[in-house]
């Protein structure tokens, strides 16, 4: 079942009250299929606020938190990316001009400096009963986690706070028993900068990084007059080895 219904666009701001309308200024509003009813609610945000303006809220402040949990670890990756793009599209049914509202928003919020938790209250209290909305939240947050591979401390603290402060630990713990085999990356990361131990220090692996720059870099290349489909392997091969480098000492 889709809760989050379809959607098309509202203007909200300040006028709303939360940490949301500074933020963006414009979001996410009228919910066509309206599975989103409460309104013991809708009145901690005042009485005068309208269905549309209380769905823009709840939708909004979803996209925030996916942002806040791409960037947990510092790095936002191509694979949350497109994540996220599939999630807006698929999932929140963004379309058109509402699509490039819901990307920008989520752009901002990267970079927002105000501590994800105070989003995260305010969609505490506009889900006050309906704690399937809060695990769907959850769930989405915990595959944009895991997407790149590699579900970071970092990563798996901000989960377990979400679903402590939502009140679904439940839902945390069956969604990593659920899930104990999803790969992980970091150990090929270490195969790819030729790192003997799992357990290297980031100055071993910068040393191992030196190392695999020195055969891949595009200028210890450029000159030798190598055939295009080699030139792209080794291009590919070094966009992987800066990755992995992010990725272990990130």
């Amino acid at each position: 079942m889709n809760w989050w219904g379809k959607i098309g666009l509202g203007s909200l701001g300040w006028a709303i009250g939360g940490p949301i309308g500074g933020l963006i200024g414009a979001a996410i509003g009228q919910v066509i299929d309206s599975e989103i009813d409460d309104n013991q609610n809708r009145e901690r945000f005042g009485n005068n606020i309208s269905e549309d303006e209380y769905s823009g809220i709840l939708l909004s402040t979803v996209i925030i938190l996916m942002a806040k949990m791409a960037k947990a670890d510092g790095i936002v990756t191509q694979d949350e990316v497109n994540l996220v793009k599939n999630i807006m599209i698929n999932e929140l049914e963004f379309t058109g001009s509402s699509f490039d509202i819901a990307k920008k928003l989520f752009n901002e919020s990267k970079n927002d400096s105000t501590d994800y938790e105070i989003y995260l209250q305010q969609f505490k209290d506009i889900t006050t009963n309906n704690f399937e909305l809060r695990k769907e939240l959850l769930n989405i947050l915990y595959r944009i986690a895991v997407s790149d591979g590699i579900f970071s401390n970092e990563e798996k603290t901000m989960l377990y706070n979400i679903a402590e402060t939502l009140q679904i630990l439940e839902q945390y713990n069956l969604l990593l028993n659920n899930n104990q085999n999803t790969t992980n990356l970091s150990d090929e990361y270490y195969e790819i900068l030729g790192c003997k131990s799992k357990n290297a220090s980031k100055t071993e692996i910068k040393n191992c990084y030196r190392e695999k720059v020195k055969k891949y870099h595009p200028d210890t290349i450029a000159g030798k007059d190598l055939p295009d489909e080699v030139v792209k392997l080794i291009e590919k091969e070094f966009i992987k080895i800066q990755e992995a480098y992010d990725k272990l000492t990130g």
